[in-house]
């Protein structure tokens, strides 16, 4: 292998997943310091304030369609793309 790396075109859906992930990672980030956010922002790093105020834009009807759809992006990513 000595340093030698090949290039592969990526199907579309993952750039898609990409954007999924981010998403579910940024709502359960969200939920899981929303107490530190709203009472103890100032103690939060100015990267993870940015963050967590992006987050509070996503919209709860968007983030149950993402879930699935990452989930089965991992598991193709691992298994193969027969899984549905």
């Amino acid at each position: 292998m000595d340093g030698v790396v090949d290039e592969v075109p990526l199907p579309a859906v993952v750039e898609r997943a990409v954007a999924w992930h981010a998403t579910v990672n940024d709502a359960e980030l969200a939920l899981a310091l929303h107490h530190a956010f709203h009472q103890r922002s100032d103690a939060l790093s100015p990267t993870l304030r940015e963050r967590l105020q992006r987050a509070q834009d996503i919209r709860a009807v968007d983030y149950p369609v993402f879930r699935p759809s990452v989930r089965r992006g991992r598991m193709r990513a691992c298994c193969g793309p027969h899984v549905r």
